[in-house]
């Protein structure tokens, strides 16, 4: 894995445990997460027997809870890490962290709003953005 990595977001079309398990299996079919197993249950306050689908399924029927998960691609090559960053507005942001080079991380984005069907971002070690509407300025500003 290279240093400084390319971090590419878009907004998902929905808050679906369904889309969130598609858009994984897509872009990081291996994977394990990166958070520790109690976190889930500390933070959201999910049953200790949760599975990751049942993780998923309660942010999708909990749609003002703020809740992000990275999980490393245990696979070859970049993507390294797939990142679900669900917002307390509802919304949530699909992003993959890739290499640093504009190119990879434009192509990177193509196939990630793709997937979206919509505009995008993308940065350097950057977080997701906080709302919709903070991830709605921040693809206008890189779109100019």
């Amino acid at each position: 894995m290279p240093g400084p990595m390319s971090d590419c977001y878009v907004l998902a079309p929905d808050r679906s445990a369904y889309l969130a398990l598609k858009f994984l299996d897509q872009f990081v079919p291996f994977r394990e997460p990166t958070w520790d197993a109690a976190d889930p249950v500390d933070v959201l306050g999910v049953s200790p027997d949760s599975s990751f689908e049942g993780i998923l399924e309660f942010l999708e029927q909990h749609v003002d809870r703020d809740y992000s998960m990275y999980l490393r691609n245990t696979g070859a090559g970049s993507p390294y890490y797939a990142i679900l960053a669900y917002r307390e507005d509802g919304s949530v942001i699909f992003g993959l962290s890739g290499d640093e080079d504009e190119q990879a991380a434009l192509e990177l984005l193509g196939r990630l709003e793709g997937f979206a069907g919509s505009a995008g971002y993308w940065s350097v070690e950057e977080a997701p953005a906080g709302s919709r509407g903070e991830f709605r300025a921040r693809v206008e500003t890189q779109h100019r």
